[in-house]
This record gives C-alpha cells, structure tokens and sequence, in this order.
C-alpha cells in the first residue's frame, strides 16, 4: 500500500497543475476533505527536477486526527511535485519539518492488476492540503467540524 500511496502523490498533480482555481472557502475545505489531522512532518526530501518543479518526498507522523471515516494510520509517507510559479502563495517550496495541519481525501487507485483500492491522499489541488499547524487554526478546524 505504501507503494500507491507514493506513486498517487506523483502522478496525481499533473492532473491539477493546467488550472488552478482559487483556495476553496474553509467550511468547503472542511467538509471535503476525508481527513483531517495534525502532523508532525520529518524526513522531508526535496529535488529540483527542473526550473519548475520541485520533487517533494516526507514522512508523517500523526499528532491528532480531528476527522476521519476509519481509524487513520499513525504514519504517513508522503511524496508530491511543488510547482513554485504556478500556484501563488500557495506551496512554493518544500515545507520545513514541524507540525501541521493536513487535509487528506480518499482517492481510488488501480494497481497493475487492476484492482481498485482506495489510498489516503493529500486533498486536490495539494497545495491547499498543508497548513502550518497554530492553535487558531486547530481551533477553527474543531470549531468547524461542530454540527
């Protein structure tokens, strides 16, 4: 599983990079995401794979999970492409080790066999997914997800 895992977060952004829309509004991004937890990210591993793109590979350790459909992993390995020009203020480099607030989605992935299993993936466009973790922003993540 760790294999699809990886192998979405480097496929899956070609599919967002031709347009991107505007970041969603929070209760939006609340409500869609799957997932929601405070994580400690380490590990993180960055490569330039040309001007405009920059490989990102880390490892994840769940601190707290304010959301999730079913028990989430306590660790998570992570691996998508930052593209610094396209996306703003959004996501222009590889994010520092510390602490975060990640939303994550259930995504359907096929294997080489042709099995379909759902795999946990940053939410889509991934730059919106990662917030650097504060009190406020947990705050308003809890004070969201109240009915």
């Amino acid at each position: 599983m760790t294999f699809l895992f990886k192998l979405s977060f480097l496929i899956l952004p070609f599919f967002t990079v031709l347009a991107l829309p505007a970041p969603p509004p929070f209760p939006e991004l609340v409500k869609d995401a799957n997932y929601i937890a405070r994580v400690r990210i380490h590990d993180v591993n960055s490569k330039n794979l040309n001007k405009k793109t920059i490989s990102v590979s880390a490892k994840a350790e769940v601190l707290e999970a304010y959301k999730t459909p079913i028990p989430m992993p306590a660790r998570l390995d992570l691996a998508f492409l930052v593209f610094p020009d396209l996306f703003g203020k959004w996501l222009k480099e590889a994010p520092d080790e510390g602490e975060y607030i990640l939303f994550l989605i259930n995504k359907p992935v096929r294997d080489a066999k042709g099995t379909i299993s759902n795999t946990i993936v940053l939410y889509e466009p991934h730059p919106f997914a990662i917030y650097n973790y504060s009190e406020e922003l947990e705050n308003k993540v809890r004070q969201t997800l109240k009915p």
